[in-house]
Parts: C-alpha cells; structure tokens; sequence
C-alpha cells in the first residue's frame, strides 16, 4: 500500500472517531437546518457524603459525575482575580446551564465566572452547598476547611436559589460541625 492510500485511510478514520466522539455532546455539532448549535456546558446540585470539613479536594470531585468537577475554591483552583487562573474548572465566555438543558443560568465573562445577577439560580429547589468561594470570587483558606483538608476555620456555602452572589457565597459554617446539607455543584468540563 502506498504511503499516499494510507494517509488517506488514516484521514478516513480520524474523521469517522472526530465525527463519533461528538455523537450526544451538548457542547457543539450541526443541527438539522446546518446551522452550528449554541454551545453550552450544563452544572447539577450532588448531594455529598460531608458532614464536617475533613475531606478533600479528591472525594468532592468523586461526588460529581464522570466529566464534571466540583466548584470549589483551593488554592490551587481559583479563577483569574488579578493573581492569575489555577485549575479552574469553569471555562471563559460560556454558557451554563441546568442539567435539564435548556434552563439558562448565565454566561461566564473573560476570567471565567459568572457576574450577578445570573439568568436563573443553579438550582431549582432550596438548598446549600459547598463553595469556599467569597461573593467576589476570591478564595479565603480560612473560609474552605484550610483546602477542604481540615477541620479548622469555617467554609463557605452558596444559596441554590439565589441568582446574586448568595449563589457562591450566602454564609459560613464551623468546619469542625456539622452544617447544611453537603451539597456540591458539579460543573461539566
């Protein structure tokens, strides 16, 4: 076989995995009218297994579906608030929505996160969570269990109704006590 057929034949097959791999993926392709689809990504409320600060970063990912990453702030995963991005899981200039699709809960800007008011809260029933995260997006490390590692210091919790930065940042709890529900949200990646 000559190197030309097989370049062609390599070509084939990327084509048809590139072409499989976007089957179901809700973040591009064609729609029947040829027209691109509206990329979105989607973020969901998971119940976790928490009751006190002791856990880390690790096991609140593990709460989180395959392909989604919890929302919360470590020193090692915090948007660009003027000392650069790191690890952070929410992306630039993208909107997000509830995992039903179609509930629009706002378009990140370009440091990557959601300005106040959003379109719709994150979720749709009461309810906290998890974020270690201050209403300016900063992160404090003695506001999210000293990096979801400790029982010291307290942890920030965000408001599932909220669509002001209550959404992030509604209040503390003691990280050694237990204190609402152990929710997290989980961002798709």
């Amino acid at each position: 076989m000559s190197k030309f057929n097989m370049a062609i034949i390599l070509t084939l097959i990327m084509v048809i995995l590139l072409g499989l791999a976007s089957c179901g993926d809700s973040t591009s392709g064609i729609n029947g009218t040829g027209a691109t689809s509206t990329s979105f990504k989607k973020i969901y409320l998971a119940a976790g297994v928490f009751s006190t600060g002791d856990y880390g970063v690790g096991d609140i990912d593990l709460t989180c579906s395959s392909g989604y990453q919890a929302l919360i702030g470590t020193s090692t995963r915090h948007p660009d608030i003027g000392s650069g991005a790191a690890n952070w899981i929410l992306q630039a200039n993208t909107e997000y929505r509830r995992a039903d699709g179609t509930t629009v809960i706002g378009t990140t800007n370009a440091s990557a996160v959601f300005t106040f008011p959003l379109t719709n809260s994150f979720g749709s029933s009461a309810g906290s969570y998890y974020t270690g995260i201050e209403s300016n997006w900063s992160v404090d490390q003695t506001k999210n269990c000293g990096d979801w590692g400790s029982m010291a210091d307290d942890r920030t919790y965000g408001n599932a109704l909220s669509t002001t930065s209550a959404a992030i940042s509604a209040g503390v709890h003691n990280c050694g006590t237990s204190g609402p529900a152990a929710f997290v949200l989980c961002v798709e990646q």
